[in-house]
């Protein structure tokens, strides 16, 4: 898996230094077209558009490096190697993973280092704010990787479902789209219901998030989030099923 990993990444590595160029020049221009409380907004905006933008775009990515195999010429270098489907599957989402890390961590570096210009906001203000919020990040941080993954998952197992039913018929590519749809409405929904019919919740303490500043001193309030219990055994029951079938027909059913 890893070695796919290292063909992936150097295959991908100029792409990833443009996005790279991309979000460093729209950063700075974006916070220096104002000053003062507008430039202020400007970060708070750029800070709350950029995991969003950087999730939908390596989704986008994800989505398009394993079709390209499962559809293209890439195919026949990738499954032609003695390597079981776990391991290609496995490089592409540590692929995709990796991408996203490094963007949105480029994308919160160049927030960090624009407060630290900001005289109303000193170094020890920042110190004491993310020693005392770092469990906010962390859940912030994760909560996009979950959903990338599983996202991806899902899109790998309906690429492969249409590849194996029509080969390499292009009506293959139009099953996917509407296997992948369809999969996300039905595990929402099924998702809905067992939180209603199963209304037992954990909730979890994930840290403090910040009530006030004054003058030196930073007052925090207790942040919990409510995870119910069936909705989230059945979240990782369904993605490790499709991510088994997917496994399953790669390495049976799909003629590349």
């Amino acid at each position: 898996m890893f070695t796919l990993f290292k063909y992936e990444m150097r295959g991908r590595y100029k792409g990833i230094l443009g996005v790279c160029g991309a979000i460093i020049l729209w950063s700075l221009y974006l916070f220096t077209i104002y000053d003062g409380g507008w430039r202020f907004i400007n970060i708070s905006l750029f800070y709350l558009m950029s995991i969003p933008a950087v999730l939908v775009g390596v989704f986008i990515s994800g989505v398009n490096l394993f079709r390209r195999d499962l559809y293209q010429d890439t195919g026949y270098l990738v499954f032609s190697l003695p390597q079981k489907a776990y391991a290609i599957v496995g490089s592409k989402l540590l692929t995709s993973l990796v991408e996203f890390i490094i963007f949105s961590f480029l994308s919160g570096s160049m927030v960090l280092i624009h407060v630290l210009n900001f005289q109303e906001f000193s170094r020890h203000h920042l110190l004491e704010a993310l020693n005392q919020l770092w469990p906010e990040f962390i859940y912030v941080y994760l909560y996009p990787i979950i959903v990338l993954l599983s996202a991806l998952i899902i899109a790998y197992f309906a690429f492969t479902l249409g590849k194996a039913a029509f080969c390499n018929s292009r009506f293959g590519l139009i099953v996917s789209f509407g296997v992948f749809i369809i999969s996300v409405i039905l595990i929402n929904k099924i998702h809905l219901y067992l939180t209603k019919v199963f209304p037992y919740n954990l909730m979890l303490h994930i840290g403090t998030v910040v009530n006030e500043i004054n003058g030196q001193h930073i007052s925090t309030i207790p942040v919990t989030v409510s995870v119910n219990v069936a909705g989230l055994i059945f979240q990782v029951l369904v993605h490790l099923c499709l991510f088994i079938v997917t496994l399953y027909l790669l390495d049976n059913k799909v003629d590349i």
